[in-house]
């Protein structure tokens, strides 16, 4: 729509774009130009297209060669990584907020525990499932411990933390379900008497 307006406009003003011509000084110069035989330098496309390649094949070069480099520091630092004997030395120096939360939940994950430990779990009829769940997270939250060396990452710190309130919250509700099949049992067994 719009392309046929401005056809239109030049068809109905015409004779005032072609009112204008240039200078006859300009047609001289123009003229004179081809005369003189003056050749344009062309260059071969062929030409563009090997320094395009060239630029191109150094960029990958350069690229490549700083990878590579990256990788070699990052297997270095690696390889630098403290002992699991220095661990624990080292989280209380690199992150010592991580330390004492890490310290906070062991504690208490060990407590309950010692809580559960005091249940006789094939007596209340209950499985021990909460342990394989528990082995997950405690072999999980030492590949997290791993990365946050490696990076040093806050992302990884909250993952930390979560994880040892995840076995937290595990131990809780099982010592939940066991105090309730234990009153269970307890009021099966004063109904039986």
């Amino acid at each position: 729509m719009e392309k046929d307006e401005i056809e239109k406009f030049i068809t109905q003003n015409r004779e005032a774009f072609d009112s204008e011509a240039p200078d006859a000084k300009v047609w001289v110069s123009i003229q004179k130009g081809m005369q003189q035989g003056k050749s344009v330098r062309m260059v071969p496309l062929y030409h563009l297209w090997q320094v395009a390649a060239s630029i191109i094949v150094l960029l990958g070069t350069g690229i490549g060669w700083l990878m590579y480099e990256n990788r070699q520091l990052q297997e270095n630092a690696a390889s630098t990584l403290p002992t699991n004997d220095a661990i624990r030395v080292t989280l209380d120096q690199i992150a010592p907020e991580l330390a004492e939360a890490e310290d906070f939940y062991t504690r208490q994950i060990q407590l309950k525990s010692d809580e559960l430990s005091h249940y006789d779990l094939k007596k209340l009829g209950v499985g021990k499932d909460y342990e394989t769940e528990l082995k997950k997270l405690n072999e999980a939250y030492g590949e997290l411990k791993n990365d946050f060396y490696k990076t040093g990452s806050q992302r990884v710190v909250e993952a930390m933390i979560q994880n040892l309130q995840y076995r937290m919250e595990l131990l809780n509700k099982q010592l939940e379900i066991l105090e309730k099949v234990q009153k269970q049992t307890l009021q099966k067994n004063e109904k039986l008497s």
